[in-house]
């Protein structure tokens, strides 16, 4: 018996990827879960930033100072590193509470992420004076770096736009795009690919803001691309996405939300579970524990 099926890690991570791609079928969750733990952990060596590299197609110093956007994709504490190695200036922005989450790992990032003598400097989320720091940044041609995926549980009662993502919704903050409506920057999306054992960061999508449509109607459609080229990759890569450990805690998604159909309501999927001193069962379809 696999006793990864009997841990709250992987009942939560199958439930997560059910709801989203419900066309994987229940016994596969623990292939994917499996890679997904392989891929995020420090024994994996393909996330070194010797094995990585900008894509060569892209005029990197050609792109006019705009929103850089990133996920949660295993890589994305590298990117940034390797964005400064190359010569590519920018400015980062995220949540106060991840800061005080990883103080240590950050600083170190921070400390390697120097372009020409100029350190990238850390913006909070919640900083009143956070449009006029990034207003400073592009017109000093450094670009700003924010992970669309980045939310935490101390901001899950921020304001949040739904989109669609994969065969859900999910709540995620709009203020790449509030900040691009803004600012009249462009925003672009990237995201990393494998070729043979090698990660190549691309420019898959770029946003540009049209002055002709509302705000809130800019603000959904940037935010709804953003997601849907997302989607895509994990469509094909599930394991990827870090977030699917914890989309329950980040305020992306609410499991309250889940909406059975009949042959759910008949046909359940338990995973029997340590509860105390005992054994419970956690129904991965209606995220209901039964003791």
């Amino acid at each position: 018996m696999n006793n990864t099926l009997n841990t709250w890690g992987f009942a939560l991570f199958s439930s997560h990827l059910h709801h989203f791609i419900p066309d994987i079928s229940w016994e596969q969750h623990i292939v994917i879960f499996q890679e997904w733990e392989h891929y995020h952990s420090p024994k994996n060596k393909l996330l070194a930033l010797p094995n990585m590299h900008l894509s060569n197609k892209i005029d990197w110093y050609g792109l006019p100072a705009g929103i850089l956007v990133l996920f949660h994709l295993g890589d994305h504490l590298f990117w940034p590193q390797k964005l400064a190695d190359e010569g590519i200036a920018f400015d980062l922005v995220m949540d106060r509470a991840v800061w005080e989450k990883n103080t240590a790992v950050l600083t170190a990032l921070q400390r390697k992420c120097t372009v020409n003598g100029a350190k990238c400097c850390y913006f909070f989320s919640d900083d009143p004076m956070l449009i006029f720091k990034i207003k400073a940044s592009l017109k000093q041609h450094r670009h700003v770096l924010i992970f669309a995926d980045g939310t935490s549980a101390a901001s899950a009662v921020d304001k949040r736009v739904e989109v669609d993502f994969l065969a859900g919704k999910l709540a995620v903050k709009p203020g790449i795009a509030v900040i691009s409506y803004l600012l009249k920057c462009p925003i672009y999306a990237l995201h990393s690919h494998m070729i043979e054992d090698v990660l190549i960061l691309d420019l898959m999508h770029i946003s540009l803001p049209n002055t002709p449509i509302s705000r809130e109607s800019y603000v959904m459609q940037t935010m709804q691309s953003l997601f849907a080229g997302f989607a895509a990759v994990m469509q094909q890569q599930p394991y990827r996405w870090e977030c699917w450990g914890y989309l329950h805690r980040n305020g992306m998604w609410n499991p309250k939300n889940v909406n059975l159909s009949e042959d759910e309501k008949i046909l359940v999927h338990f995973v029997k579970l340590p509860i105390q001193d005992g054994w419970a069962y956690f129904d991965r379809v209606n995220y209901m524990l039964y003791h």
